[in-house]
Protein backbone atom coordinates (compact mmCIF):
# COMPACT_ATOMS: atom_id res chain seq x y z
CA UNK A 1 0.00 0.00 0.00
CA UNK A 2 3.10 2.46 0.97
CA UNK A 3 4.43 1.53 -2.44
CA UNK A 4 1.57 2.43 -4.16
CA UNK A 5 1.42 5.11 -2.51
CA UNK A 6 4.71 6.63 -3.49
CA UNK A 7 4.44 5.51 -6.73
CA UNK A 8 1.40 7.36 -7.28
CA UNK A 9 3.05 10.41 -5.52
CA UNK A 10 6.33 9.78 -8.43
CA UNK A 11 4.22 10.26 -11.34
CA UNK A 12 2.12 13.06 -9.64
CA UNK A 13 5.86 14.93 -9.39
CA UNK A 14 7.08 13.59 -12.89
CA UNK A 15 5.15 16.37 -14.83
CA UNK A 16 6.27 19.23 -12.88
CA UNK A 17 9.76 18.22 -13.42
CA UNK A 18 9.47 18.35 -17.14
CA UNK A 19 7.52 21.74 -16.84
CA UNK A 20 10.64 22.85 -14.71
CA UNK A 21 13.51 21.79 -17.28
CA UNK A 22 11.15 23.39 -19.93
CA UNK A 23 10.64 26.91 -17.98
CA UNK A 24 14.70 27.03 -17.71
CA UNK A 25 15.25 26.65 -21.04
CA UNK A 26 12.67 29.08 -21.59
CA UNK A 27 14.15 31.14 -19.40
CA UNK A 28 17.51 30.66 -20.71
CA UNK A 29 16.06 31.16 -24.07
CA UNK A 30 14.91 34.58 -23.19
CA UNK A 31 18.09 36.11 -21.13
CA UNK A 32 19.60 35.21 -24.63
CA UNK A 33 17.14 37.25 -26.49
CA UNK A 34 17.24 40.41 -23.77
CA UNK A 35 21.45 40.51 -24.08
CA UNK A 36 20.32 40.58 -28.07
CA UNK A 37 17.88 43.47 -27.64
CA UNK A 38 20.50 45.06 -25.15
CA UNK A 39 23.04 45.05 -27.86
CA UNK A 40 20.62 46.64 -30.73
CA UNK A 41 19.10 49.25 -28.19
CA UNK A 42 23.23 50.17 -27.22
CA UNK A 43 24.20 50.01 -31.00
CA UNK A 44 20.85 52.25 -31.47
CA UNK A 45 22.16 54.72 -28.82
CA UNK A 46 25.67 54.92 -30.59
CA UNK A 47 24.08 55.40 -33.74
CA UNK A 48 21.23 58.05 -32.25
CA UNK A 49 24.72 59.99 -30.50
CA UNK A 50 26.43 59.89 -34.00
CA UNK A 51 23.55 61.28 -35.77
CA UNK A 52 23.11 64.20 -33.34
CA UNK A 53 27.33 65.05 -33.47
CA UNK A 54 26.88 64.74 -37.22
CA UNK A 55 23.76 66.88 -37.19
CA UNK A 56 25.52 69.79 -34.62
CA UNK A 57 28.26 69.56 -37.55
CA UNK A 58 25.50 70.14 -40.36
CA UNK A 59 23.90 72.76 -38.14
CA UNK A 60 27.38 74.58 -37.67
CA UNK A 61 27.98 74.58 -41.32
CA UNK A 62 24.36 75.92 -41.95
CA UNK A 63 24.76 78.54 -39.91
CA UNK A 64 28.51 79.82 -41.39
CA UNK A 65 26.95 78.96 -45.01
CA UNK A 66 24.16 81.62 -43.72
CA UNK A 67 26.57 83.82 -42.82
CA UNK A 68 28.94 83.74 -45.74
CA UNK A 69 25.24 83.87 -47.88
CA UNK A 70 24.54 87.28 -46.05
CA UNK A 71 28.32 88.27 -46.70
CA UNK A 72 27.87 87.75 -50.14
CA UNK A 73 24.53 89.37 -49.97
CA UNK A 74 26.37 92.19 -49.67
CA UNK A 75 29.28 92.11 -51.76
CA UNK A 76 25.78 91.53 -54.38
CA UNK A 77 24.58 94.70 -53.54
CA UNK A 78 27.40 97.09 -53.47
CA UNK A 79 28.24 95.59 -57.24
CA UNK A 80 24.78 96.02 -58.20
CA UNK A 81 25.09 99.81 -56.67
CA UNK A 82 28.51 99.98 -58.83
CA UNK A 83 27.02 98.45 -61.97
CA UNK A 84 24.17 101.19 -61.86
CA UNK A 85 26.73 103.66 -61.19
CA UNK A 86 28.67 102.52 -64.59
CA UNK A 87 25.59 101.84 -66.60
CA UNK A 88 24.91 105.71 -65.79
CA UNK A 89 28.68 106.64 -66.53
CA UNK A 90 28.25 104.67 -69.89
CA UNK A 91 24.90 106.23 -70.62
CA UNK A 92 26.20 109.82 -70.20
CA UNK A 93 29.58 108.68 -72.30
CA UNK A 94 26.80 107.48 -75.21
CA UNK A 95 25.49 110.26 -75.01
CA UNK A 96 28.62 112.41 -74.91
CA UNK A 97 29.91 110.16 -77.68
CA UNK A 98 26.71 111.08 -80.20
CA UNK A 99 27.88 114.20 -80.29
CA UNK A 100 31.45 113.54 -81.37
CA UNK A 101 31.95 112.72 -85.74
CA UNK A 102 33.22 109.16 -85.55
CA UNK A 103 35.05 109.51 -89.22
CA UNK A 104 36.74 112.74 -87.78
CA UNK A 105 38.16 110.61 -84.55
CA UNK A 106 38.71 107.45 -86.88
CA UNK A 107 40.93 109.61 -89.32
CA UNK A 108 42.70 110.99 -86.46
CA UNK A 109 43.50 107.77 -85.18
CA UNK A 110 44.78 106.65 -88.81
CA UNK A 111 46.63 109.93 -88.76
CA UNK A 112 48.61 109.19 -85.32
CA UNK A 113 48.89 105.70 -86.13
CA UNK A 114 50.60 106.92 -89.45
CA UNK A 115 52.84 109.15 -87.64
CA UNK A 116 53.82 106.49 -85.16
CA UNK A 117 54.98 104.88 -88.18
CA UNK A 118 57.28 107.28 -88.96
CA UNK A 119 58.73 107.51 -86.12
CA UNK A 120 59.66 104.34 -85.79
CA UNK A 121 60.83 104.48 -89.01
CA UNK A 122 63.14 107.61 -88.16
CA UNK A 123 64.05 105.61 -85.12
CA UNK A 124 64.74 102.81 -87.06
CA UNK A 125 67.30 105.13 -88.85
CA UNK A 126 68.68 106.84 -85.74
CA UNK A 127 69.71 103.05 -84.60
CA UNK A 128 71.00 102.50 -88.18
CA UNK A 129 73.05 105.46 -87.66
CA UNK A 130 74.32 104.31 -84.30
CA UNK A 131 75.16 100.77 -85.53
CA UNK A 132 77.10 102.16 -88.32
CA UNK A 133 78.98 104.80 -86.54
CA UNK A 134 79.97 101.37 -83.72
CA UNK A 135 80.80 99.38 -86.81
CA UNK A 136 83.55 102.49 -88.18
CA UNK A 137 84.53 102.51 -84.03
CA UNK A 138 85.15 98.65 -84.37
CA UNK A 139 86.92 99.03 -87.70
CA UNK A 140 89.40 101.98 -86.18
CA UNK A 141 89.94 99.59 -83.24
CA UNK A 142 91.26 97.03 -85.74
CA UNK A 143 93.37 99.47 -87.61
CA UNK A 144 94.62 100.72 -84.07
CA UNK A 145 95.43 97.37 -83.04
CA UNK A 146 97.26 96.85 -86.01
CA UNK A 147 99.24 99.94 -85.50
CA UNK A 148 99.59 98.81 -82.01
CA UNK A 149 101.42 95.26 -83.61
CA UNK A 150 103.55 97.64 -85.85
CA UNK A 151 104.71 99.13 -83.18
CA UNK A 152 105.85 96.23 -81.36
CA UNK A 153 107.34 95.23 -83.67
CA UNK A 154 108.78 98.12 -84.64
CA UNK A 155 110.36 98.46 -81.43
CA UNK A 156 111.37 94.98 -81.42
CA UNK A 157 113.50 95.35 -84.33
CA UNK A 158 114.55 98.60 -82.92
CA UNK A 159 115.85 96.81 -80.25
CA UNK A 160 117.24 94.05 -81.86
CA UNK A 161 119.38 97.14 -83.80
CA UNK A 162 120.83 98.62 -80.21
CA UNK A 163 121.87 95.67 -79.10
CA UNK A 164 123.62 94.98 -82.35
CA UNK A 165 125.26 98.42 -82.35
CA UNK A 166 125.82 98.39 -78.95
CA UNK A 167 127.67 94.95 -79.56
CA UNK A 168 129.97 96.52 -82.54
CA UNK A 169 130.40 99.62 -80.12
CA UNK A 170 131.87 97.58 -76.83
CA UNK A 171 134.31 96.00 -79.64
CA UNK A 172 135.41 99.14 -80.63
CA UNK A 173 136.03 100.32 -77.00
CA UNK A 174 137.72 97.36 -76.51
CA UNK A 175 140.25 98.10 -79.48
CA UNK A 176 140.30 101.70 -79.06
CA UNK A 177 140.06 102.91 -75.41
CA UNK A 178 142.19 105.89 -75.61
CA UNK A 179 140.88 107.36 -78.43
CA UNK A 180 137.18 106.72 -77.54
CA UNK A 181 137.56 108.61 -74.40
CA UNK A 182 139.26 111.56 -76.68
CA UNK A 183 136.43 111.92 -78.53
CA UNK A 184 133.66 110.68 -76.07
CA UNK A 185 133.87 114.08 -74.61
CA UNK A 186 133.20 115.38 -78.33
CA UNK A 187 129.38 113.86 -78.70
CA UNK A 188 126.64 115.99 -77.84
CA UNK A 189 123.52 114.16 -77.58
CA UNK A 190 120.59 114.92 -80.07
CA UNK A 191 117.29 114.78 -77.93
CA UNK A 192 114.71 113.89 -79.91
CA UNK A 193 110.90 114.39 -78.92
CA UNK A 194 108.29 111.27 -79.63
CA UNK A 195 105.22 112.78 -81.48
CA UNK A 196 102.20 111.93 -79.32
CA UNK A 197 99.30 110.74 -81.02
CA UNK A 198 96.01 113.49 -80.62
CA UNK A 199 92.69 111.51 -80.07
CA UNK A 200 89.99 112.74 -82.05
CA UNK A 201 86.90 113.42 -79.42
CA UNK A 202 84.47 114.68 -82.61
CA UNK A 203 83.17 110.91 -82.99
CA UNK A 204 82.24 110.28 -79.69
CA UNK A 205 80.59 113.87 -79.90
CA UNK A 206 78.45 113.31 -82.52
CA UNK A 207 77.46 110.09 -80.74
CA UNK A 208 76.56 112.08 -77.42
CA UNK A 209 74.56 114.32 -79.92
CA UNK A 210 72.54 111.17 -81.85
CA UNK A 211 71.90 109.80 -78.60
CA UNK A 212 70.58 112.89 -76.95
CA UNK A 213 68.24 113.39 -80.26
CA UNK A 214 67.61 109.94 -80.25
CA UNK A 215 65.85 110.10 -76.65
CA UNK A 216 64.45 113.18 -77.82
CA UNK A 217 62.32 111.29 -80.48
CA UNK A 218 61.58 108.61 -77.85
CA UNK A 219 59.93 110.66 -75.60
CA UNK A 220 57.46 112.53 -78.33
CA UNK A 221 57.00 109.07 -79.43
CA UNK A 222 55.94 107.87 -75.99
CA UNK A 223 54.08 111.01 -75.92
CA UNK A 224 51.75 110.83 -78.64
CA UNK A 225 51.24 107.09 -77.82
CA UNK A 226 49.63 108.66 -74.33
CA UNK A 227 47.71 111.22 -76.67
CA UNK A 228 46.32 108.28 -79.01
CA UNK A 229 45.68 106.25 -76.36
CA UNK A 230 43.89 108.98 -74.74
CA UNK A 231 41.87 109.53 -77.73
CA UNK A 232 40.91 105.70 -78.59
CA UNK A 233 39.35 106.04 -74.48
CA UNK A 234 36.91 108.58 -75.95
CA UNK A 235 35.31 107.04 -78.85
CA UNK A 236 35.05 103.43 -77.33
CA UNK A 237 31.14 103.14 -78.06
CA UNK A 238 29.01 101.05 -80.63
CA UNK A 239 29.89 97.56 -82.13
CA UNK A 240 31.40 98.89 -85.64
CA UNK A 241 33.34 101.43 -83.67
CA UNK A 242 34.44 99.30 -80.74
CA UNK A 243 35.97 96.46 -83.50
CA UNK A 244 37.69 99.43 -85.42
CA UNK A 245 39.05 100.91 -81.98
CA UNK A 246 39.62 97.39 -80.96
CA UNK A 247 41.74 96.95 -84.26
CA UNK A 248 43.94 100.45 -83.77
CA UNK A 249 44.16 99.52 -79.82
CA UNK A 250 45.91 96.65 -81.57
CA UNK A 251 48.47 97.99 -83.68
CA UNK A 252 49.02 101.20 -81.02
CA UNK A 253 50.01 97.72 -78.63
CA UNK A 254 52.47 96.53 -81.43
CA UNK A 255 54.09 100.35 -81.66
CA UNK A 256 54.16 100.28 -78.20
CA UNK A 257 56.17 96.82 -78.39
CA UNK A 258 58.00 97.95 -81.03
CA UNK A 259 58.78 101.50 -79.47
CA UNK A 260 59.84 99.13 -76.54
CA UNK A 261 62.27 96.55 -78.17
CA UNK A 262 63.60 99.95 -79.83
CA UNK A 263 64.71 101.04 -76.12
CA UNK A 264 65.81 97.73 -75.67
CA UNK A 265 68.31 98.26 -78.91
CA UNK A 266 69.45 101.18 -78.09
CA UNK A 267 70.61 100.55 -74.71
CA UNK A 268 72.22 97.60 -76.05
CA UNK A 269 73.52 99.33 -78.76
CA UNK A 270 74.74 102.15 -76.39
CA UNK A 271 76.29 99.83 -74.02
CA UNK A 272 78.31 98.56 -77.10
CA UNK A 273 79.23 101.57 -77.97
CA UNK A 274 80.56 102.44 -74.63
CA UNK A 275 82.62 98.80 -74.38
CA UNK A 276 84.16 100.00 -78.06
CA UNK A 277 84.96 103.37 -77.11
CA UNK A 278 86.56 102.42 -74.05
CA UNK A 279 88.54 99.58 -75.10
CA UNK A 280 89.50 102.12 -77.81
CA UNK A 281 90.79 103.91 -75.13
CA UNK A 282 93.01 101.47 -73.77
CA UNK A 283 94.54 100.38 -77.26
CA UNK A 284 95.43 104.03 -78.31
CA UNK A 285 96.90 104.20 -74.40
CA UNK A 286 99.16 100.96 -75.49
CA UNK A 287 99.66 102.68 -78.45
CA UNK A 288 100.62 105.41 -77.36
CA UNK A 289 103.35 104.02 -74.51
CA UNK A 290 103.61 101.75 -77.46
CA UNK A 291 105.27 105.41 -79.68
CA UNK A 292 107.13 106.53 -76.63
CA UNK A 293 109.13 103.33 -76.37
CA UNK A 294 110.17 103.53 -80.03
CA UNK A 295 111.19 106.77 -80.16
CA UNK A 296 113.38 106.30 -77.22
CA UNK A 297 114.87 103.67 -78.61
CA UNK A 298 115.14 105.75 -82.01
CA UNK A 299 116.97 108.11 -79.87
CA UNK A 300 119.06 105.77 -78.55
CA UNK A 301 119.79 103.97 -81.76
CA UNK A 302 120.74 108.08 -83.45
CA UNK A 303 123.35 108.44 -80.73
CA UNK A 304 124.85 104.79 -80.83
CA UNK A 305 124.84 105.86 -84.70
CA UNK A 306 126.30 108.98 -83.96
CA UNK A 307 129.08 107.19 -81.62
CA UNK A 308 129.98 104.65 -84.26
CA UNK A 309 130.30 107.25 -87.20
CA UNK A 310 132.74 108.92 -85.00
CA UNK A 311 134.82 106.16 -83.98
CA UNK A 312 134.79 104.74 -87.61
CA UNK A 313 135.99 108.21 -88.73
CA UNK A 314 138.71 108.46 -86.23
CA UNK A 315 140.08 105.36 -86.78
CA UNK A 316 139.90 105.36 -90.78
CA UNK A 317 142.12 109.11 -90.09
CA UNK A 318 144.55 107.26 -87.91
CA UNK A 319 144.64 104.30 -90.76
CA UNK A 320 145.51 107.41 -93.09
CA UNK A 321 147.75 108.88 -91.06
CA UNK A 322 149.95 105.51 -90.67
CA UNK A 323 149.69 104.36 -94.25
CA UNK A 324 151.61 108.14 -95.11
Amino acid sequence: MVKLQNTEQALAEHPKLDDLIYLKNENENLRELLNDKNACIDNLVQQNNDREWSLGEHRQWLRDCNDRANWLDGIVLAKNAEIDELRCENNRLKIDLTKISQNDDINKLNATIEDLHNEISNKNNHIDEIIKQRNEIEWKLGEHCQLLQDANNRANELAEKLAEKEKILNSFLEKQPEIVEEKCDKINAIPIEAELINTDKNDSESMEIDKSKLFEKIFELEKKLLEAEKVAAEVYDNNHLKITISEHEATIAKLKEDLNQKDVDLVRVCKERCDAEWFLGEERQRTKDANERIALLEAELTCVKAKHDDIVHDLSNEVFELNE
